[in-house]
């Protein structure tokens, strides 16, 4: 039997311009990544990561090599709530994501292994994200990632959420690349939510241990509650709720 394409669906998690600009430009200009987010069986869900590293991993390699997109990983569960796994994948542009997804499922309607089978019973559900990335302390926004990533879920007021942007890369922004010039972290990125489900923002902080990416959010938002108590208080206003997790970064391709 072929594979559903669930695979092939994928993005962390894991992360440009200081405000959010227009949909046609944020399509034309941004990095977007696509992201799959997978319900899966504990039990079994280790198989999943022998099947993305030994199989699928290649094909995400040849476009990588081949410049259709322009990274990629895979992201397992470690604190947080009901996803499991998560797949992702970039390109310069939404257009040319979908392009690239496109030709990839088109590789796995014609893999006739098995696995694309096997996978889906072991994640039988999934959840799918485009994001467009708003800032990076990465200069291409696109580089290796260690062990370790925090993604925080940001549920926020769709009216005022370019606010929510232009605080987080204009103001916060200078906190969290302190923290990569002190080796507290060694990454961060700001995505906005262009399809999906109910999480509008999306903010990334990569490390090498889960107790320092846990113990650094905390120092960054003390050290900006510090420095800029009022920003912190509109964002808080704007991005009301988020949720937590925890992802081990079980393989990265800038």
């Amino acid at each position: 039997m072929k594979p559903r394409l669930s695979l092939i669906l994928g993005f962390g998690a894991l992360l440009t311009p200081l405000l959010l600009p227009s949909p046609a430009s944020a399509q034309e200009d941004q990095p977007a990544g696509f992201a799959t987010y997978y319900y899966c069986n504990q039990a079994t869900e280790a198989r999943a990561d022998t099947i993305m590293s030994d199989h699928y991993a290649a094909m995400y390699d040849r476009h990588l090599e081949a410049g259709n997109i322009t990274a990629w990983g895979w992201l397992s569960h470690r604190i947080g709530g009901k996803w499991r796994r998560l797949s992702y994948f970039f390109a310069p542009s939404r257009d040319a994501l979908l392009e690239a997804r496109a030709a990839m499922i088109e590789e796995f309607i014609a893999d006739d292994s098995g696995l694309g089978e096997e996978f889906d019973q072991i994640c039988p559900s999934h959840d799918d994200y485009i994001w467009t990335m708003q800032a990076s302390s990465d200069p291409d926004g696109l580089g290796a990632r260690p062990e370790f990533g925090l993604s925080m879920y940001f549920e926020c007021d769709f009216a005022r959420e370019d606010l929510a942007d232009e605080i987080y890369t204009g103001v916060f922004n200078g906190v969290f690349d302190d923290a990569v010039a002190d080796g507290t972290i060694t990454g961060w990125s700001w995505h906005a939510h262009d399809v999906g489900g109910k999480y509008r923002r999306l903010g990334v902080i990569d490390g090498t241990s889960v107790n320092g990416v846990l113990n650094a959010r905390d120092a960054i938002f003390e050290r900006i509650g510090e420095m800029a108590e009022g920003a912190l208080g509109v964002f808080s206003e704007t991005c009301y709720s988020h949720t937590d997790y925890v992802w081990d970064i079980e393989i990265s391709r800038p």
